[in-house]
């Protein structure tokens, strides 16, 4: 009997881990196509401009983000949830999202043009930022319809809208640069791409779904606003958290500063995608247990925990070492003054990435009232750090003070969901992939003037066998891998053979 109750829980363990490779794969495709697009983006528009006008470009993307972080709200997660209760109440869940998110545009619109007019920025900046605001509101309401095609299971619509969107605006980028249109079209092209975007959205809602009614049902407003509000304050926060060094560098530097500091900052921002589509397809797993099994739900978080510390550390690993070779193909060699701040901001992606564990955790234990501490603390003291170093260090000190931010959120998130969850110490469950990333390093480093395409697969190698040696991996650790790279696996030799026979 106990051989069986082993068995079955074994099986039920190798299904879950099917389910949640499934879910990552679809969810990492459409992840996948947004942040190569955007690496292609910043590589072409950083040439285009040249290192000073881009710090402009920086600035108006930055600024137009922190206008609309607050209006969204959390009500993408709000809207998953609810429409996976109820699908039968889709449209009426869709239109009141899409509705309450407006409002939230129109609202921020307001103290947006206030800063503008107070900060006396040049003509061309006002443009920029009022174009690249109402694009990231048309961007806005198309994660809504991305909820929808996510409580109902159909990821693979969320995958066609970004690859239409990103060729649209990949398309426009190189229009712009092959005939030298300047600088304002390129704003212009963003807000024509996302407009698309969002009607295709609409028509693939209204034919395999349902069509939003946007009928006023204040119960429902009154509903998502209030579920909302407490991860929208996270939300409001982290946006002042990422973007604050920005702000303060262009008070007291150039934009040739900004420019320096604004690449290498861009690019780690979207490694987050791959962490946030693995925690995205763990998170229905995390929240049944939350209910259900304490001791899952630990050994759920502290598995994703370790898995995602395993990961940031080789990247530390390869970004420190292979710093100039990566600087020079992402931004070109006008931005090799940049490498220093590279290496520095690839430190903290040992503390961004793992951070997504924890805050996935917290929210479907319901302690997402508390989340909004995190980044509220780092906010403060990469604040502090920033005024401090930013006069005499310029960019060199805002990767710094943005390193420093970083460790403070992880710090702070780690100490809660240790409260909450009773997690391992933090030393039990990082000190032996620590030594295997040191060890590694050791060995790439030497080795850091040769191409970085031989020494990447040489140094994944090399990795593995460290974290063997060293005894990193857990069993079950080792099992996920395994299963993952498995399912991974038939997912694609699957679509190959239907693509094969569909030529056929």
């Amino acid at each position: 009997m106990k051989v069986m109750d082993g068995s079955q829980g074994l099986d039920k363990k190798t299904q879950a881990i099917q389910r949640i490779s499934k879910n990552f794969f679809f969810l990492l495709i459409a992840r996948i196509i947004d942040a190569g697009s955007q690496l292609l983006t910043i590589s072409l528009v950083s040439r285009y401009l040249g290192a000073a006008r881009y710090g402009d470009y920086g600035y108006i993307i930055s600024f137009a983000f922190l206008s609309i972080s607050f209006t969204y709200l959390g009500l993408e997660r709000i809207a998953i949830r609810e429409i996976s209760k109820d699908k039968t109440k889709s449209g009426q869940y869709l239109g009141t999202c899409i509705i309450v998110r407006w409002a939230y545009a129109v609202i921020g619109w307001l103290p947006m043009m206030g800063v503008i007019l107070f900060l006396n920025l040049p003509s061309d900046i006002i443009w920029g930022i009022c174009i690249t605001n109402l694009a990231l509101n048309f961007m806005g309401e198309s994660y809504i319809y991305f909820a929808l095609f996510k409580a109902h299971e159909k990821m693979g619509y969320e995958t066609l809208a970004a690859g239409v969107f990103q060729l649209l605006n990949i398309g426009a980028i190189l229009s712009v640069k092959y005939f030298n249109m300047g600088f304002m079209p390129l704003f212009i092209s963003l807000l024509i791409a996302n407009f698309v975007r969002n009607v295709l959205c609409l028509i693939i809602a209204w034919r395999k779904f349902s069509p939003p009614s946007f009928r006023i049902n204040f119960y429902l407003l009154k509903f998502f606003v209030k579920e909302s509000y407490t991860l929208g304050l996270f939300i409001l926060i982290g946006q002042a958290f990422v973007y604050i060094d920005l702000f303060i560098l262009k008070a007291f530097k150039n934009t040739y500063e900004v420019s320096m500091f604004y690449g290498p900052h861009n690019f780690f921002l979207l490694l987050n995608i791959i962490p946030a589509s693995l925690m995205a397809s763990i998170f229905p797993l995390l929240s049944r247990a939350a209910s259900t099994d304490t001791a899952a739900l630990t050994y759920g978080f502290e598995k994703s925990f370790r898995i995602l510390a395993l990961g940031a550390l080789f990247l530390v690993v390869l970004f420190v070492i292979f710093a100039d070779q990566f600087v020079t193909i992402l931004f070109g060699k006008e931005f090799q003054g940049a490498s220093r701040s590279f290496q520095i901001m690839a430190i903290s992606l040992v503390f961004i990435i793992p951070f997504h564990a924890i805050e996935f955790t917290m929210v479907s234990i319901n302690k997402q009232n508390f989340l909004f501490l995190c980044p509220l603390v780092g906010l403060l003291l990469r604040a502090i750090l920033n005024f401090i170093l930013i006069p005499k260090f310029g960019f060199i000190g805002a990767s710094i003070a943005a390193a420093s931010g970083y460790f403070f959120l992880f710090l702070t998130g780690f100490f809660l969901i240790n409260g909450f969850v009773g997690t391992q110490p933090i030393h039990k469950l990082l000190l032996r992939p620590i030594i295997a990333a040191a060890l590694i390093a050791l060995c790439l480093y030497p080795c850091n003037k040769i191409s970085m395409v031989v020494m990447l697969p040489l140094g994944l190698i090399m990795y593995t066998v460290s974290l063997l040696v060293t005894k990193s991996l857990s069993a079950g650790e080792s099992q996920f891998l395994k299963v993952a790279v498995k399912k991974t696996g038939s997912i694609l030799c699957h679509k190959i053979s239907s693509n094969r026979n569909t030529m056929c």
